[in-house]
């Protein structure tokens, strides 16, 4: 396995793995339909693909097989610089092979070289096999988000 750069050529798969993002964190956009849900991919791709930030590709013989994408943020109240990872995902064929571990690592390794010491992700909390990889890799859970529908 090979981690690398996006390029021009990976835009769907990064706009697959935002949409597989979007439905498992937020499964009421599964009614919206497949074209917009693609336009709000490519809003989100568009606002946070400029500036300083990362998306890097997991490859396995060519095939893409994961992704993760973090940009630089700033705290709203404490104004910390972190690294803000926006989406890790890895294709359903490649699963529980190390892939994500591997690319939160490298993401880890950039940002302290950066000088950024905290990495920020949100997880959806029926999503155990996330918490577990997160938790092991030193994450920890520090705001519980409620929302009153």
């Amino acid at each position: 396995m090979g981690i690398d750069r996006f390029r021009e050529g990976d835009k769907p798969f990064l706009l697959e793995s935002i949409e597989a993002v979007m439905l498992s964190t937020y499964p009421e956009l599964e009614g919206i339909g497949f074209i917009e849900r693609r336009e709000r991919a490519e809003v989100l791709l568009a606002r946070y693909f400029e500036g300083e930030g990362n998306i890097d590709i997991a490859r396995i013989d060519g095939e893409r097989a994961g992704v993760l994408w973090w940009v630089v943020d700033y705290h709203p109240f404490t104004e910390e610089r972190t690294a803000m990872i926006l989406i890790v995902s890895v294709s359903p064929t490649y699963r529980r092979k190390g892939i994500a571990r591997e690319l939160l690592q490298k993401a880890r390794e950039e940002s302290l070289a950066r000088g950024i010491k905290k990495l920020r992700l949100f997880v959806n909390p029926d999503n155990l096999p996330a918490w577990q990889l997160y938790r092991s890799l030193g994450f920890r859970a520090k705001i519980t988000e409620l929302v009153w529908d």
